[in-house]
């Protein structure tokens, strides 16, 4: 699909943005899109390039917007246990996503389930829940070597040399959570 930039010119109405309650009115930079058999889409480029979720008009959407909720919990989670929910939130959905394509497939004449992407979808979305799965079972499985040992606040170096050490230890497990989430193809 293609997404295209503009400058709003006083002429015409004004749009509403598709991420914002504020209208999109003269001199406003914003993107545009069509979706197939869609209206036009716009929002303000101040929100950034339109996500994958909101280009996507098929069921898959739903897995586009968990995987970018997910990342965005991720790279917010403060605590191992945020990180391993947010991979589980986005495999419930996943899991439900892929449900309805296996419905739709079943409900399919015989001779056209050969044709149908279907299939190939439910497979992706299934290696991904596996990929998720094991993520969040890898993360939530894992804990800071020194979690018992933080120093006490009397011994500052220590103490911020250990809060620097559990920050590293927590970034890369949002890393590692980042790659698992990135890990969907179609």
């Amino acid at each position: 699909m293609r997404v295209t930039e503009h400058k709003k010119s006083k002429a015409g109405r004004e749009y509403p943005c598709e991420k914002c309650p504020d209208l999109i009115v003269a001199g406003d930079q914003y993107f545009e899109w069509t979706p197939y058999k869609s209206a036009s889409r716009r929002q303000h480029s101040k929100h950034g390039h339109p996500t994958q979720s909101q280009l996507t008009t098929s069921k898959l959407s739903g897995v586009y917007s968990a995987i970018e909720d997910a990342s965005a919990n991720v790279t917010a989670a403060e605590d191992i246990s945020d990180i391993a929910q947010a991979l589980r939130d986005c495999a419930t959905t996943c899991e439900e996503v892929k449900g309805e394509y296996e419905e739709a497939l079943e409900a399919l004449p015989d001779g056209l389930r050969d044709s149908s992407d279907m299939q190939e979808k439910v497979d992706a979305l299934d290696t991904f829940l596996d990929s998720l799965n094991t993520a969040a079972d890898e993360v939530d499985g894992t804990s800071f070597e020194d979690e018992e040992s933080e120093p006490s606040l009397d011994d500052e170096e220590k103490h911020e040399e250990w809060v620097e050490n559990k920050e590293a230890w927590l970034q890369e497990q949002r890393d590692a959570a980042d790659t698992a989430l990135g890990e969907f193809e179609l």
